[in-house]
């Protein structure tokens, strides 16, 4: 991208200053020191030198610092957060393409849950705990059921398997459909068991339409500050998973819908040629007893009544 001609104004200001500002000072400085050394009465000349030259570095240190080194370390640092922050966005992007791709694929939903934690955990930027699970609501529509976990506890797989509505860090967000964090074990955390660790929780409610879905349950250690690029992107993270757990079991339902078609007409297939072949056979009777047959058939069902 060009630079407009403003910025290049400014920059060619600041440089030609600090050249001048330089020059000026070793000009200021120098005819200082040479005034100042034959007061000195010193004998040697090499004395005269070190003098010299000592006097003017002490001299113009500060200026070189304030003029120079620190604003060149404030712009490498300034570089250093700027190509950071790139690669953070460009994992970032690469993780969300990858979650999308996994959307498409022809993998069950709990498949895709799986991977996409293990997504979410590999960012090496995000200070996540390598733990985690996804809770989805299912037949009871005020109940969450953990489908997903990495790295949990016994003890947290059994007392978190199902989590009602309202209920502990998890059930709130659920119920509220907000996000919530917790830096800590607080009053919020209801559920507990003997031994457990110090922790907290960034909560995320999967949700499309106003209506929740499941919750995405993610751990940091005690005392983490709550992120905004954290939250950024995993609200990005579960609108992805709502797209898809709405997909999923929508073509699941589909499926189901079409199998028992098929089975409906297979039923249906079979009876029809069933009556075809009793009234054939009840033609045949009557007609081996010299009586008139009672039922007209079509072409097509003495077809199928002679295979």
């Amino acid at each position: 991208m060009k630079e407009t001609p403003k910025r290049a104004l400014i920059k060619v200001d600041t440089t030609l200053r600090f050249f001048l500002v330089t020059l000026i000072s070793v000009f200021i400085i120098e005819t200082l020191i040479m005034l100042l050394l034959p007061r000195l009465h010193l004998m040697s000349a090499f004395w005269e030198a070190v003098i010299d030259g000592s006097l003017l570095v002490l001299a113009l240190f500060p200026l070189l610092y304030y003029l120079s080194f620190r604003t060149l370390m404030l712009n490498n640092l300034k570089v250093k957060q700027y190509n950071e922050k790139l690669e953070q966005n460009q994992q970032t992007q690469e993780t969300i393409n990858s979650i999308l791709d996994l959307s498409l694929q022809a993998i069950s939903l709990e498949e895709h849950l799986d991977r996409t934690l293990d997504h979410i955990l590999s960012l090496p930027w995000l200070s996540f705990e390598q733990r985690a699970c996804i809770f989805l609501v299912e037949d009871k529509p005020d109940m969450l059921i953990m489908k997903i976990h990495k790295g949990l506890p016994e003890d947290i797989l059994r007392t978190c398997s199902k989590v009602p509505f309202g209920r502990c860090i998890c059930g709130r967000a659920a119920k509220t459909n907000e996000i919530i964090f917790a830096d800590r074990i607080d009053d919020r955390h209801e559920i507990r068991y003997e031994g457990i660790s110090s922790h907290g929780h960034y909560c995320f409610p999967i949700s499309a339409g106003g209506r929740v879905l499941g919750v995405l349950n993610l751990y940091v250690k005690e005392g983490h500050k709550e992120n905004e690029v954290e939250i950024e992107f995993l609200s990005s993270i579960t609108a992805v998973l709502a797209e898809t757990i709405e997909r999923k079991r929508a073509e699941k339902e589909l499926k189901k819908n079409i199998n028992e078609l098929e089975q409906f007409n297979r039923l249906s297939v079979g009876r029809e040629k069933r009556m075809i072949e009793l009234k054939s056979e009840i033609n045949t009777l009557l007609h081996t007893m010299g009586k008139e047959e009672r039922y007209m058939l079509h072409g097509h069902e003495k077809q199928d009544d002679g295979k």
